[in-house]
């Protein structure tokens, strides 16, 4: 899977989802699929044409407890509903520890959140983190 399809995919998920879904699906969802005119739907179901992750599976990792850890699940609902992958979020609140930890032994989730740009930097001056490839600076 393509790490930086993911960043940019996460970002969209925001937009929308499809009219497609279903009565079960829609339940995880914040916003009935084509309401909301606050929505950009058809950016949604462009990005969802272009990318089929049928079957994949992404960790993200973060510092999101409690209310926030269910907000950055509405959000990847959406990013699931798009484009068919499970999102599997992890949180810690001593995520500043357990990055290190999970980079240094090789175990790191596909995508982490980083509240402190300077720890994300130590880590990639170690050759602990992947950069994202030159196409995700037009999105």
């Amino acid at each position: 899977m393509k790490t930086s399809m993911l960043i940019g995919a996460l970002a969209l998920a925001l937009a929308g989802t499809t009219a497609a879904v279903t009565a079960a699906q829609a339940a995880d969802l914040k916003f009935a699929p084509g309401e909301d005119a606050r929505f950009n739907w058809q950016s949604f179901e462009d990005f969802k044409a272009a990318n089929d992750l049928s079957g994949q599976e992404m960790s993200l990792f973060g510092p999101w407890l409690s209310a926030d850890k269910d907000l950055i699940e509405s959000v990847t609902a959406y990013f699931e509903e798009a484009t068919g992958a499970k999102v599997n979020y992890s949180g810690s609140d001593s995520f500043e520890q357990q990055i290190v930890i999970d980079t240094q032994a090789g175990s790191a989730p596909n995508v982490a959140v980083f509240p402190q740009p300077g720890l994300a930097a130590d880590l990639a001056s170690k050759g602990l983190l992947v950069p994202l490839g030159s196409d995700t600076a037009d999105g």
